[in-house]
């Protein structure tokens, strides 16, 4: 996950303007004998105490906010993360199923990321030709005719394993927790 640097300008202005009220009301005690405060001075100090308080308890609603989405973040790159190896295992499952050598399961793996035929060969530098036999024979082991036709095997396999089973559990979900 990407980390979001937290706005220390905006913590330092809470902060200042904090102290600043803080200051001031303690200026105010100071320069003014509490006998004679008048009913506006004691007001003004009231408001500007409430100022002082709002500040500090925004700033610690901030900092409790940031701590629980990067939880929340966390544990999302987490399930993620489980994500991705439940899906790796279930291509190396089924390449291993259809009993594709490591070259077709190669060709298969960057024909279902999207690879154009060109770019297969481009990465595994091979000829057009070598990756279009090599796809003919994963399509014939996979039982399928063509690219959207292999992708939906592996979709429909994977949505099965994250399908909500008995108690409303989701499987996939629960692996990564």
């Amino acid at each position: 996950m990407k980390r979001v640097p937290r706005n220390k300008f905006l913590d330092g202005c809470r902060i200042f303007c904090a102290g600043f009220f803080l200051w001031d009301i303690v200026d105010d005690l100071v320069k003014l004998q509490p006998s004679v405060l008048s009913y506006s001075d004691i007001v003004h100090m009231t408001i500007e105490a409430l100022a002082v308080a709002v500040l500090l308890f925004s700033l610690r609603v901030s900092y409790q906010r940031e701590h629980v989405l990067r939880r929340i973040g966390h544990d999302k790159d987490r399930t993620l993360s489980a994500l991705r190896d439940c899906f790796d295992s279930l291509l190396r499952e089924r390449f291993a199923e259809w009993e594709l050598s490591a070259a077709e399961s190669d060709v298969a793996l960057l024909a279902f990321r999207g690879l154009r035929i060109g770019e297969i060969a481009a990465a595994r530098g091979t000829r057009e030709g070598t990756v279009k036999a090599q796809l003919s024979s994963v399509f014939r082991k996979a039982g399928v005719a063509t690219r959207a036709e292999f992708m939906s095997l592996f979709i429909e396999d994977f949505l099965d394993l994250s399908t909500t089973h008995e108690g409303g559990t989701n499987t996939t979900l629960k692996t990564a927790t």
